[in-house]
């Protein structure tokens, strides 16, 4: 009976790693094949606006005098135009809705595969002390300082207070910030 051996912890953290690299490039190949998708699109709108007007100009050539029929096919070739623009606009919206869906969750299972793999088994520690040595000691805090320098230094985005919003009725702006992070 073989006994498995237990993976090391740098061994799980690159292994993540791959993983994460693998579903990103997954991500970047599904962006490129929308863009390609949006840009035949494009072309193939692009090539039926250019029937539609080819069709208006050989009604005008045919029956010149036939303005009813030259302006029924200008009508026609102009609501195909729109109709293409709005499709190719909601193409392009849904295509960034989802690029913007695929990358988010491919970064948070990552970030999440990765804390999970730092906390499990006390890998920080190991890593941390393989690539940079010792951790450093716990140091005390220091109390903040008082009066005028203490509202010049950046506060700490862990410890940062979110501002005090007021809501305003007068355009152009509906919200205003006041206050300071506290």
């Amino acid at each position: 009976m073989t006994t498995r051996t237990r993976e090391s912890a740098a061994d799980r953290i690159f292994d993540g790693i791959l993983q994460r690299q693998a579903t990103l490039f997954d991500v970047v190949r599904s962006n490129n094949d929308r863009i390609n998708r949006f840009n035949h699109s494009l072309i193939e709108g692009a090539r039926q606006g250019s029937l539609d007007w080819a069709e208006v100009g050989r009604r005008w050539a045919n029956n010149p005098r036939d303005l009813v029929g030259v302006y029924e096919a200008a009508a026609e070739a102009i609501g195909n135009s729109q109709t293409r623009t709005l499709a190719l606009a909601r193409e392009w919206v849904e295509d960034a809705a989802q690029t913007q869906r695929e990358t988010a969750d491919a970064l948070r299972q990552g970030l999440g595969d990765a804390r999970e793999a730092l906390q499990r088994d006390g890998c920080r520690r190991a890593l941390l002390s393989s690539c940079a040595g010792p951790l450093p000691a716990a140091t005390a805090k220091k109390p903040p300082p008082d009066g005028p320098a203490a509202v010049s230094q950046p506060a700490s985005i862990l410890s940062a207070r979110p501002l005090a919003v007021r809501y305003s009725t007068s355009w152009p702006s509906n919200w205003l910030y006041s206050g300071t992070l506290q």
